[in-house]
């Protein structure tokens, strides 16, 4: 793992990366939102499952496509899409099978959204500071 130095110039490192960052994990959440908040509000609950899921996940990529859109001159565009891509390719499936449990709060949905975003961003962070790691070595 990180040792020493190696540790401090990390931390040097996510500092000076901070409002980057900020801003990825914001557009993360804001995505996670969108991806749940569109196919549950769009798709009606009596479609079949394979295309209410398909309909749900192209209703949720064109979310990240224009959240990527609209903050790319701010952030790098491969920054937001990578993660973009990931949390609405799972997520905006998902309200299809809720619909099937039962009736839903949009303030719930839109929290679980905004946990997954979170969740997803911190995983690509996680393993982004392990790719730097091995390619500063």
């Amino acid at each position: 793992m990180f040792f020493g130095w190696d540790v401090l110039f990390l931390w040097q490192d996510m500092i000076k990366h901070l409002p980057l960052r900020v801003i990825d994990y914001l557009a993360a959440m804001a995505c996670g939102a969108l991806s749940l908040l569109l196919p549950a509000l769009l798709v009606p609950a009596d479609w079949p499952m394979l295309a209410a899921m398909s309909a749900g996940m192209a209703l949720a990529m064109g979310a990240a496509f224009f959240i990527t859109n609209l903050l790319a001159p701010i952030a790098g565009p491969f920054e937001l899409m990578i993660p973009g891509m990931a949390i609405s390719m799972t997520v905006g499936m998902l309200p299809v099978h809720m619909a099937g449990i039962g009736e839903h709060s949009f303030s719930a949905i839109a929290l679980f959204g905004l946990a997954a975003g979170a969740t997803v961003q911190g995983l690509f962070h996680i393993y982004d500071i392990f790719l730097h790691g091995e390619v500063k070595r």
